[in-house]
């Protein structure tokens, strides 16, 4: 989802996500659902310069609301499996280089189209054009052709052999939208097949949806209506679900995990996930440019220290590469990367640095506990002799004017579904 030339990892490999919420989510799984009701969540996410636009979704906030009106031909289930949505079955090659999926039929838009083969294809044309900015583009830009059969299969041939490719396909950024008469992708219209109607959409404040009555998964969408905020200061996130102005939060700050969990009216779920947070550098840009001074920068980070003080022991410590434990092939035997400030010294000496001084541009709206993590990355690189100026940046507009515009910066990766996905999307030299 994130392009960065080059990640420094601070702390999680494999992170505690925190989920506070007004009702156990797997005590409402567990029993009959009822239909109807008003919910609002509230996010640590989201932008004035947010979009419905499946090329351009960059944060949680953007994904959520996408899956909210929209559908993937593939998803993930609650466990972790994957299973079908609008594509209503896939077989593949021996070679997993031609794959054919059957879209569903008799499913129409919230305006009434009619979803068929051609109008997928020309989802997948939109991402993978010569002109196409998408950040869906490193999931397929092994495509060598697409080809619609009738009026409901797509065939989609790819220069390699792929295991990956029909996981890769339940993306929020792959979310399937209607087509205007020339054969572009009318996201404008705001419509999808989803179970909710977008009802009103504010960039960087809120978006309201409504029930689709007509869904064509009749054990979703219970909510008759749905208020999802953007609240990306994490205070008041916390005051809102504690005095219950909302009914679930997401991004919950660590520090006050105790105290939400002395609520009675509050439950606080936690999860083991791949997101990770990262300091990122721009490798074009000097002095990142220089490898000696981005190792001096990895071994001025005291990991350990990352995840007691700015975790509160919820995370563990990462290795400078996005695969941890939430993963299958983790490899665990890699050497790692660990505080030491005297071969920092010696890594800054090779590159005649060695009175280095770099700005880092930081925020809460990259995580909780950003702008903290920042100030102790800088105490942490005093005792290599690197001053870093922690340059704290507004909360909106952070996705558009800092990350990936300013040479080095606070971030975080929400992680995908497999290793092969997520080095593709985010650590190749492609992937810009």
């Amino acid at each position: 989802m994130k392009h960065l030339l080059q990640k420094q990892r601070q702390a999680l490999s494999d992170s505690a996500k925190l989920i506070a919420n007004t009702m156990p989510m797997n005590v409402a799984a567990a029993v009959t659902s009822k239909q109807g009701g008003r919910m609002t969540l509230a996010m640590g996410h989201g932008s004035t310069n947010d979009t419905l636009d499946p090329a351009l979704i960059e944060n949680g906030w953007q994904w959520v609301a996408m899956f909210g009106i929209c559908n993937t031909l593939t998803e993930l289930a609650a466990d972790g499996r994957l299973v079908l949505s609008l594509a209503e079955s896939w077989e593949s090659s021996a070679d997993l280089k031609t794959w054919r999926f059957k879209i569903r039929e008799g499913i129409e838009f919230h305006d009434g189209r009619k979803l068929t083969a051609k109008v997928v294809a020309g989802n997948f044309r939109y991402h993978t054009s010569e002109k196409s900015k998408s950040v869906a583009k490193a999931i397929l830009k092994s495509i060598k052709n697409i080809e619609v059969e009738g009026d409901y299969i797509v065939v989609i041939s790819l220069d390699s052999g792929n295991a990956d490719f029909a996981v890769s396909l339940n993306s929020a950024n792959l979310s399937i939208m209607p087509s205007t008469e020339d054969g572009d992708l009318d996201w404008k219209s705001m419509v999808g097949t989803g179970g909710y109607r977008m009802k009103e959409f504010n960039p960087g404040v809120s978006a309201i949806f409504q029930r689709n009555e007509n869904y064509w998964k009749k054990d979703r969408a219970h909510a008759e209506e749905i208020e999802l905020l953007s609240i990306k200061d994490s205070l008041a996130r916390t005051t809102a679900i504690m005095i219950g102005l909302v009914d679930a939060i997401d991004n919950v700050d660590t520090k006050t995990t105790l105290l939400l969990a002395r609520n009675s009216n509050v439950v606080v779920e936690e999860s083991s996930e791949p997101l990770h947070y990262v300091f990122a550098m721009q490798m074009k840009i000097p002095p990142f440019d220089n490898i000696h001074v981005r190792q001096a920068l990895k071994l001025s980070i005291n990991r350990e220290e990352f995840v007691n003080k700015i975790l509160n022991g919820r995370g563990v410590v990462g290795n400078d590469h996005p695969i941890g434990k939430s993963y299958r092939y983790l490899a665990d035997d890699i050497d790692k990367n660990s505080f030491d400030p005297e071969k920092a010294k010696w890594h800054l000496k090779q590159a005649g640095m060695e009175n280095l001084s770099v700005d880092l541009h930081t925020s809460d709206a990259a995580f909780s506990g950003a702008v903290d993590a920042a100030a102790l990355f800088q105490n942490n690189a005093k005792k290599s002799g690197i001053n870093i100026n922690v340059v704290r940046e507004p909360k909106d507009g952070y996705w558009s004017n800092v990350w990936k515009v300013k040479p080095f910066v606070v971030s975080y990766w929400g992680g995908y579904p497999t290793e092969d996905i997520m080095l593709t999307t985010g650590y190749t030299a492609s992937a810009a």
